[in-house]
């Protein structure tokens, strides 16, 4: 009886046995599946169906972003914590987390090669990184679109770009290569790890509860931001805006033709008094004193200036910010041309000729007006202004070579004593040098020793060397002088 029992015992300790290593066998399997929770120190996240394993530690590298608030010990409550799984899900997109995670494992943030801007600075925004600790290798590929986008915004009417923002107050003077960027530079590791961006640039920054939801609102923000800039675009194409555009042109050629033709003789009569002349024998301020533009010429510089007068008064009172209005310099040109033209009809000529005549000059620069209407004065004058620290170079450059030839030249006329020697200071040595290195030759003024001769020869060489080399750069960007952020 006892070994019958003791045979029954050791059969269900054997059966035991064998279901507790199938249920273990059962756990590790689960386990192998990902369905148990993972250690304390480090988070699963699911991104797009992809997912990603790191340290909660690598996470709070980045204070004050999306990633670091899931390694507080309160996001467990998140919406977006999944309870079964152990992991937290977010549906976006995974080749782009991929190197936003690794901006938090390295401290530097790259582009993705086969992401466009738009996506990538999408992305950014939603996780809470701040653009500005981009690394400069990838900084021009991650600008391309943005700067299309304010130079076409800029062609239509001179609108900031998306996020609204102006340049600092130093920004002019790195435009034009003056001074360089203060702070420390990308690339470096001076301020890394810091990629927190204010709560008023990113309101996504809010809390984990209304982070959900902001980057619908960025979306609708820049879907209306597109359908503004539709709109006016196809109201600058009615045909009334393109006619009045039309009659402005024309009005403004018509001014500068006024102006030059006034200045012909066979288009000026005798003043009452004056008795017939000449004005090919005279003086031009006497022939000017003496002499009137016909009636004819007369009543189309009335005409011009009243319309110019009305459209300023109109722009004036329909512009919606007359701060705006006033920073304008084409406004600017607008008003000292009526107010000039005003006081040049009210003012005799033949009290004042050189001051009547001054009064004249600011009717010339009407003609800057007309980028107003063409395009490609607009892409010329944008191009000018993007190429402003080559331009600022290439002007330097020149400048250093006039002085060294004009001084040069100076210091070899004095060689030889001679009556006939022109170089009688550096100011003139300056004005031979600019003729010369421009290629113009006037043959006013000419070396006449050895050493002139050699500095004569040297000028326009030194001349036809540099400017090749800046010109070159004008028309290729290179990484050097492309627009980098400022440390934020």
């Amino acid at each position: 009886m006892r070994k019958s029992l003791s045979s029954a015992s050791k059969a269900q300790l054997v059966a035991a046995a064998m279901v507790s290593r199938a249920t273990s066998v059962t756990l590790r399997q689960g386990s192998g599946c990902g369905q148990s929770r993972p250690p304390e120190n480090r988070i699963i996240i699911n991104v797009g169906g992809v997912r990603f394993e790191t340290y909660k530690s690598t996470l709070q590298n980045i204070p004050d972003t999306r990633l670091a608030w899931l390694a507080e010990a309160t996001s467990v409550n998140s919406a977006d914590f999944d309870p079964d799984t152990g992991e937290y899900f977010f549906d976006r997109h995974s080749g782009v987390f991929a190197m936003i995670l690794n901006y938090y494992r390295t401290g530097r943030l790259h582009t993705p090669m086969d992401i466009c801007g738009p996506m990538f600075e999408e992305e950014l925004a939603y996780w809470g990184i701040d653009e500005k600790q981009m690394e400069s290798c990838c900084w021009t590929t991650y600008r391309t679109h943005r700067d299309a986008q304010e130079t076409l915004a800029e062609l239509n009417g001179g609108e900031l770009s998306d996020d609204g923002e102006e340049d600092a107050p130093g920004d002019t003077a790195r435009r034009f290569g003056i001074e360089e960027a203060a702070g420390p530079e990308l690339g470096s590791g001076s301020g890394r790890g810091s990629g927190r961006c204010s709560r008023s640039r990113v309101p996504a920054l809010a809390g984990p509860a209304s982070l959900k939801t902001d980057h619908i609102k960025t979306d609708n923000l820049k879907t209306d931001h597109l359908r503004n800039d539709h709109i006016k675009t196809d109201h600058l194409k009615t045909p009334d805006l393109q006619a009045l555009a039309t009659v402005s042109v024309l009005f403004i050629l018509a001014s500068i033709i006024a102006l030059v033709v006034e200045t012909l003789p066979e288009a000026r009569i005798p003043r009452p008094g004056a008795g017939a002349m000449n004005c090919s024998r005279l003086m031009v301020s006497d022939c000017l004193r003496y002499t009137q533009p016909r009636p004819a010429v007369h009543a189309v510089d009335i005409t011009v200036t009243a319309y110019f007068a009305l459209e300023l008064a109109a722009r004036l009172v329909f512009c919606p910010s007359k701060p705006e209005f006033f920073k304008s310099a084409l406004n600017w040109i607008d008003l000292v041309a009526v107010a000039t033209a005003c006081v040049s009809f009210a003012v005799p000529p033949e009290s004042a000729v050189i001051v009547h005549q001054i009064l004249k000059v600011p009717r010339i620069l009407r003609i800057f007006k007309l980028t107003r209407h063409f395009s490609g004065l607009k892409i010329l004058v944008h191009t000018m202004k993007a190429s402003s620290r080559e331009l600022t170079l290439l002007g330097t450059v020149f400048a250093i070579f006039v002085i060294l030839c004009g001084t040069a030249i100076f210091i070899c006329e004095q060689f030889v004593e001679s009556p006939v020697n022109e170089f009688r200071t550096i100011p003139i040595g300056f004005w031979w040098a600019l003729v010369t290195m421009t290629t113009l030759g006037y043959g006013d003024m000419v070396p006449r020793t050895l050493p002139g001769y050699i500095v004569g020869a040297s000028a326009p060489s030194a001349a036809s060397w540099s400017s090749p080399c800046q010109c070159q750069s004008l028309s290729t960007t290179s990484p050097c002088t492309t627009r980098t952020p400022r440390p934020g």
